[in-house]
């Protein structure tokens, strides 16, 4: 088929990795795909490895902006896509007004789906997402459960005994949303208790002097490295010995996934996709988000029971290398494709 693959808001963090990772599997699996992104927000990178894949860029003031609706009207009759894959709701609104019979499919990456709803098909990255879908009112269209997927090795990788003192690590951007400002409450408790422990805090954002105020008014300053945005994973997952995601919200994130397939024991906050990816007790030790008391009492068992902390990243690890890996993500979205491949005919 003939794609556009596309995502006309912000073309960061892990959802500019998902729309790369289709536009690979896509154009491996023999289609014709065009990856357009907004002029106006740029990813940081184009990839350098996708042989076959056009880049367009398209200048996009908003959802309603009708330059760039007949700038992607004239793309579709170009490119003669015969499917739009669209991963924001400014895309699909852009191209849900002049696709004519070419299918929008939502690729919803957030649990706020009613601007996407207006789509014609929808890849659901959660079940929890595919529900609030169907609760809008769009449950009489094609919808196709397609959760992220990541690498894992052959094998768990071998982690070293807790480091003296244990230590801790949270990353993401900084923003409320990623709870990052529980995870240093929750220091702050552990130091209260007696709890000895190194943090490492990742990321960048918004909410920096908030989190850095934070620190500094629990007496954290001399046990949390502030280390800025995290580029390499690995590396930030290879330096610490449990890794929080306090997040209040997550449709269902890359940073878990690549942590369990590192071998990192996890605490999670029991956001929507966190427990669409993991069981409490079973890969993962949850705790209600929001709360920065439980999250201590969390973090402070798992730092006294290393052997049950080991048990849970290792079952975590075999989930992830099982459910969420590359394979059965690409036979998953060739399946959702080759559903859809009809729909451009029935419509037109």
């Amino acid at each position: 088929m003939r794609i556009i693959n596309t995502v006309l808001g912000d073309a960061t963090g892990g959802r500019w990795s998902v729309v790369e990772t289709y536009a690979r599997v896509l154009a491996s699996a023999g289609h014709q795909v065009t990856l357009l992104c907004n002029q106006r927000h740029p990813p940081a990178r184009w990839p350098a490895d996708l042989a076959g894949v056009r880049q367009r860029m398209l200048r996009v003031a908003g959802h309603y902006d009708p330059v760039a609706s007949l700038a992607a009207w004239r793309l579709l009759r170009s490119t003669r896509a015969e499917l739009v894959i669209a991963h924001c709701s400014r895309s699909v609104a852009l191209f849900g007004r002049v696709s004519g019979a070419v299918p929008v499919v939502a690729v919803t990456h957030s649990n706020k789906v009613r601007r996407a709803l207006a789509a014609d098909a929808f890849i659901n990255i959660s079940r929890h997402i595919g529900r609030l879908v169907e609760a809008g009112g769009a449950g009489d269209r094609p919808s196709f459960h397609i959760p992220n997927a990541v690498p894992a090795p052959a094998a768990m990788p071998a982690r070293p005994p807790w480091r003296a003192p244990v230590r801790l690590g949270a990353f993401g951007r900084f923003d409320p949303v990623k709870g990052l400002d529980l995870f240093v409450r929750a220091l702050g408790r552990l130091r209260q208790r007696g709890v000895r422990f190194q943090a490492r805090l990742g990321g960048a954002g918004e909410q920096a002097a908030v989190l850095e105020g934070l620190v500094r008014e629990l007496g954290l300053e001399d046990c949390v490295e502030r280390c800025g945005w995290v580029d390499d994973r690995q590396a930030f997952f290879d330096a610490i010995d449990i890794l929080c995601v306090p997040a209040r919200s997550d449709a269902f994130g890359l940073t878990p996934l690549e942590a369990a397939a590192a071998g990192v024991p996890l605490v999670l906050s029991d956001a929507e996709g966190h427990r669409d990816m993991f069981e409490d007790g079973v890969h993962a030790a949850f705790f209600p988000r929001d709360d920065a008391g439980a999250l201590a009492d969390r973090l402070a068992q798992a730092i006294g029971r290393p052997d049950e902390a080991r048990i849970l990243a290792a079952s975590a690890f075999r989930r992830v290398a099982e459910e969420f890996n590359p394979r059965r993500f690409a036979r998953r979205l060739e399946d959702a494709v080759a559903s859809l491949a009809g729909a451009s005919a029935g419509r037109g």
